[in-house]
């Protein structure tokens, strides 16, 4: 079969736009990708995410948003707590807006969204549209949310509901009341627009002091394993490290002491580390 330059295009815009979980490891923060509501409530587990979760904990994926038109598919494994009471549910939350038209304003001050997620009980609901079916829970549960422009249909295995609605926003995983696993969370379709650039982490900010021929830099980092950053210039096409600090356990911090350092010249810097 030939391959023609718009399918050619059309393959390569949807592959780009996919996404695909990479947990691994053990820690509180989830990774660059992620925004965690709140970040205590979350944590990673042989690369597992858990959430331990009260009302309306969201995960939510930074580097991809979604469209008005086209298609998606999301999907994740998804292990329910023990004993869960009536209340507790997990799955999606799209659609997620706030009154300012940025991904960012959406983490922390929502107006709109739509939960598609799965009760306890195995009963699937999009928002107010319930399943008349139930999902038998023996371990682990793949739920789908398949998205056509504004029609959306969430199912696990045989079971499913479908609903309209508005998808443009923010997408997210969901869990409440109860400690809920998950696992391979995927998302795929011409629904989806991709934002590699999107992404919080692990260093989240910097500041420095010059003073005395003297460059103090103090370094925040998101919670993980890493030891130690440097401090990097560029140095013509490449960087060149001159110092390396270790990062505080407790205040997450890395402290920097540059001498013989030029304030009247113009310098490009970093802080780096590898956190995996």
């Amino acid at each position: 079969m030939r391959l023609t330059r718009r399918a050619f295009v059309a393959a390569s815009t949807l592959a780009a736009a996919a996404f695909q979980s990479r947990w691994r490891g053990s820690r509180v923060w989830i990774g660059p990708e992620y925004w965690a509501n709140p970040l205590q409530d979350w944590r990673m587990e042989n690369g597992v995410v858990v959430a331990q979760a009260a009302a309306g904990r969201t995960l939510h994926l930074l580097t991809h948003q979604m469209t008005e038109s086209g298609n998606a598919e999301l999907s994740v494994s998804i292990v329910p707590p023990r004993d869960a009471g009536a209340t507790a549910r997990a799955g999606f939350r799209i659609g997620i807006r706030g009154k300012l038209d940025d991904y960012r304003h959406a983490l922390v001050l929502p107006t709109h969204w739509v939960d598609a997620a799965i009760s306890a009980d195995g009963t699937l609901a999009i928002d107010d549209a319930k399943s008349e079916a139930r999902v038998a829970f023996n371990g682990a549960v793949t739920l789908r949310l398949r998205v056509d422009g504004c029609e959306a249909t969430l199912s696990a295995g045989k079971v499913r509901v479908t609903k309209k609605i508005r998808p443009a926003g923010n997408i997210a995983l969901l869990a409440e009341h109860g400690e809920w696993r998950f696992r391979d969370w995927t998302a795929t379709g011409t629904q989806l627009a991709a934002h590699p650039e999107q992404t919080f982490g692990p260093v989240l900010w910097t500041q420095y002091l010059a003073a005395g021929g003297v460059l103090k830099v103090t370094a925040l980092f998101a919670p993980m394993e890493t030891r130690t950053a440097n401090f990097e210039v560029r140095s013509g096409a490449k960087w060149r490290t001159l110092a390396e600090a270790p990062i505080d356990p407790m205040s997450r911090t890395a402290a920097f002491r540059i001498p013989n350092w030029d304030s009247t010249v113009r310098q490009e810097y970093r802080v780096s580390c590898r956190w995996q």
